[in-house]
């Protein structure tokens, strides 16, 4: 009988990356996407749609990891599938200062501050933007809210 020995290796450049994205990115660029091996690390290049933001990478197959932070791909032991996938950017500027009267009470609204709205229009965070004062939600939530309910368009 004759011993047969076989020595298997996977070779570096062998593995492919294919990146999906949904519609709230104008472009999402990897700096390569064939001739991958493991361990490779891939930047990618991301270009919001108006109006939306970065969620996610979901790694569909592969086992890559990807880093927000750094806009890096890591890649697996296998050819990687990956999407990318948005959010609706709903971070208001208010970049002047805004005067609002609900029932004969006045609010003032300072400049520079970012304000969250949730998809029904209700303001649900606020934060004090680069120079601007620092304001607690609880200070004008109750008259914003009572425009949008009364239905008054209110433009910050």
């Amino acid at each position: 009988m004759r011993k047969i020995h076989l020595n298997l290796q996977m070779f570096s450049g062998s593995y492919t990356l294919t990146t999906y994205k949904d519609a709230g990115y104008s472009a999402a660029t990897p700096s390569a996407n064939s001739s991958l091996g493991k361990d490779d690390e891939v930047t990618y290049t991301l270009t919001m749609a108006s109006g939306y933001e970065f969620d996610e990478c979901e790694i569909i197959s592969g086992g890559a990891t990807y880093n927000p932070d750094t806009k890096k791909l890591t890649m697996g032991n296998a050819s990687a599938v990956v999407n990318f996938k948005s959010k609706a950017n709903n971070k208001y500027l208010v970049t002047e200062n805004v005067y609002v009267n609900v029932n004969g009470s006045e609010l003032n609204l300072k400049k520079n501050v970012v304000l969250q709205l949730a998809a029904n229009g209700a303001i649900i965070g606020a934060e004090a933007a680069s120079g601007g004062q620092s304001i607690t939600l609880a200070t004008f939530q109750p008259a914003i809210d009572g425009l949008i309910a009364s239905g008054v368009l209110v433009k910050l």
